[in-house]
């Protein structure tokens, strides 16, 4: 995969942990399952390619636009 997406994800799971969230990702093939979850709550993203599902839960949790990643 291309480092800038790497990096990307990376940032998001960074900014993800910051917040208290916990993290589960399932890949299957070139796609994933993603699942955050944090005091009882669960929310999850999925089939879809890893950096679709990183930036979503990324704005979903630090409610900033996923461009920041990309910084």
């Amino acid at each position: 995969m291309n480092n800038n997406i790497e990096n990307a994800i990376q940032k998001a799971k960074d900014e993800i942990a910051k917040h208290g969230w916990r993290t589960d990702e399932y890949i299957a093939g070139n796609q994933c399952h993603l699942e955050i979850t944090k005091d009882g709550r669960r929310f999850g993203w999925g089939m879809f390619q890893r950096l679709y599902c990183w930036t979503e839960a990324y704005e979903f949790v630090t409610k900033k636009h996923w461009i920041n990643l990309t910084s």
